[in-house]
């Protein structure tokens, strides 16, 4: 790539990303000026709820109603005499007695005045069944205790600026704000996992200019979401092993994701979420990756029904969930949406799950779903993926799992012993242990695989075991992780065959950002280290050690793909050290700029079994939320 045409994108991302920061700003700063002919004092002292945007009281002096836009505000007024930029709140309008009637301004609801003022607030009919009789929208949907991956990191939760816009307004806040997606570009979970339930909590004080989007409420029993994505990624690879010339690699990668999510009360629900994903490809021979493109699809199309008897008495609450949908369990080594990729991994089936305050149950029979780029996908349905997991979590910030996962392949597409054609049918029994106790981090998992593979038996095995230490009383919070990691592999001679299966992993966050290594023959010793500069800021370095675990086995890929071998075991086992730098910006509660370095110092193996060239790798993303 010329000079001119690197600093062509880098500019351009940068434009997009001002321009974001830009338009966000403004509707910020109009909702921090003051009012004209009314005190700093009565503007700071009055919280009334504003819920997208629709003032719900009325100021006591009886001054006229005055419209603004809606505004992230702190927890709790500010002193008086303190006036922080965002603290502003409007007067707000009378909202009066009406018949009841299906109303689509049903969240405009007066709440309690101050307890500071002394005076109960009027009675006033409710159209929103969240804030009176009738049907409690604060709990729905029932917001799952994510999983925390391996090497997890914890951000800043104390006072500060937790977005660039905030830094730039000077917006500072006592805590995070509640909007739910992650600080991150990346987002490894799914998205009709997070809940912006809160905006219909009465007192809420935390509103966004694209709430309107959000649980719009149609009569008192049905809920009505829209929400999406678009991430851009501009991606440069440098002599990588798949470039028989040596040379370098431009990729550029779009994604949009759509999604509409409709409830009937806690009951009923239809989620729907559509993809498109792009791909620019400038400089051959790096080949399109099966799933970086993917035109004008649906990623998740499903309906989950509530099964009450089961809840009956407890504060459980247990769904079926059928159609297409992503799966996503434990620390992902196993089962994954698989971030990084342009098109996220998913299935087609039924799931069932289980919510509590200490245990979860998962259960689940499903096809993987096979991506096409200008086609519907369909699935395959040769392969069915099985499993049931268990989660305890004994305390806070800590989890137990247990799982058994089964997949079951008959596409007669494997070479098993003296080249017999067949598929194959694996058992994977595991599990975890997790979490973070004063200061200390660690994360234990192991993994035990049986079945049969062709004509042979497997068997195999995987362990992971992470111990770090958060030094939360130093300045930025750094974060020190040391880990070793080891997936079985063999010669698979005979009658038995040690290579372990990987399944369906988010090997891009584990083994590397260069995505040379998967979870299979390979022995990794790991280290990485994690600081904030400040709340918006993320700064991260990663540490690898690659080692094969049979010198006669092959080198598998992030995607388990054979992709350098030596059967006489000639090569030795040293694939080489990787460097993984990361910095994200996280510049408004919507968007995020992330770049990232990787540099891989090839061992022995590579230089014997093909080109020994180390491998520079990079890329710019812009994620943008909502």
């Amino acid at each position: 790539m010329s000079l001119r045409r690197f600093a062509r994108r880098w500019a351009a991302a940068g434009v997009l990303a001002a321009l974001g920061m830009t338009i966000e700003g403004a509707a910020q700063a109009q909702q921090g000026m003051l009012l004209p002919g009314i005190s700093a004092e009565s503007q700071t002292q009055q919280a009334p709820r504003i819920i997208r945007g629709v003032p719900a009281t009325v100021p006591a002096s009886g001054t006229s109603p005055i419209t603004t836009l809606p505004t992230i505000v702190p927890a709790d007024p500010a002193p008086v005499g303190k006036v922080p930029v965002d603290g502003f709140r409007a007067p707000a309008l009378v909202v009066p007695a009406a018949p009841a009637q299906p109303s689509l301004l049903l969240d405009a609801i007066p709440p309690a005045l101050p307890p500071s003022t002394g005076v109960a607030a009027p009675a006033m009919s409710s159209p929103c069944s969240s804030c009176g009789a009738g049907f409690d929208w604060t709990k729905v949907p029932v917001v799952p205790i994510r999983p925390q991956a391996g090497f997890f990191f914890l951000f800043p939760t104390g006072p500060g600026y937790y977005t660039g816009l905030d830094d730039l307004l000077g917006n500072y806040r006592e805590k995070p704000p509640a909007y739910p997606y992650p600080r991150f570009a990346a987002n490894a979970f799914r998205l009709f996992d997070f809940s912006f339930a809160y905006l219909d909590k009465p007192g809420n004080t935390e509103t966004d200019p694209l709430d309107p989007l959000k649980r719009i409420h149609i009569g008192d029993d049905f809920l009505l979401s829209f929400g999406g994505e678009f991430r851009y990624q501009d991606i440069k690879s440098g002599d990588y092993l798949g470039n028989k010339a040596g040379t370098n690699n431009y990729i550029d990668r779009y994604r949009t994701r759509l999604f509409a999510d409709l409830w009937y009360q806690d009951l009923f629900r239809l989620y729907v979420e559509g993809i498109d994903a792009r791909v620019d490809h400038f400089r051959r021979p790096l080949n399109f990756g099966i799933n970086d493109r993917n035109h004008l699809d649906l990623l998740n199309a499903f309906v989950d029904v509530k099964i009450p008897f089961l809840d009956e008495g407890t504060k459980r609450n247990s769904y079926v969930r059928v159609g297409r949908q992503e799966l996503l369990y434990g620390s992902q080594r196993l089962v994954s949406p698989v971030e990084f990729a342009n098109t996220r991994v998913n299935f087609q089936g039924v799931s069932a799950f289980s919510r509590g305050e200490k245990f979860d149950f998962d259960a689940f029979v499903v096809n993987p779903v096979i991506h096409t780029v200008d086609k519907f996908d369909s699935v395959d349905d040769k392969q069915v993926f099985a499993g049931t997991w268990l989660t305890y979590r004994p305390m806070k910030g800590q989890s137990a799992e247990l799982y058994y996962l089964n997949l079951g392949n008959d596409n007669r597409t494997f070479t098993g012993q003296r080249g017999a054609k067949g598929g194959f049918n694996v058992s994977t029994i595991g599990s975890r242990y997790n979490g973070n106790y004063n200061n200390f981090l660690w994360d234990f998992e192991g993994m035990y695989q049986c079945g049969t593979y062709v004509n042979q038996t497997i068997n195999a095995g995987a362990t992971v075991a992470e111990a770090g230490y958060h030094f939360k009383d130093l300045p930025m919070s750094p974060q020190f992780w040391l880990g070793y990691d080891w997936a079985s592999g063999g010669s698979n001679r005979g009658g038995s065959r040690h290579t372990f299966n990987q399944l369906f992993p988010f090997g891009h966050y584990y083994f590397g950002q260069i995505d040379i290594v998967g979870r299979q023959n390979i022995n990794d010793l790991s280290a990485q280290f994690v600081c904030f500069p400040t709340n918006w800021i993320t700064t991260t370095a990663q540490f690898h050690a690659f080692y094969l675990d049979n010198a006669r086995d092959s080198l598998y890929n992030a995607g388990g793909v054979a992709i350098r071998s030596s059967p006489t075991g000639a090569a030795g086992t040293n694939v080489g050290r990787e460097l993984d730098l990361l910095i994200n910006f996280h510049l408004t509660n919507h968007q995020d700029v992330q770049f990232a370095y990787s540099h891989l110092w090839s061992g022995s193996y590579l230089a014997k079994t093909g080109s020994g060239k180390d491998i520079d790798y990079g890329y710019v993303q812009y994620t943008f939320r909502f």
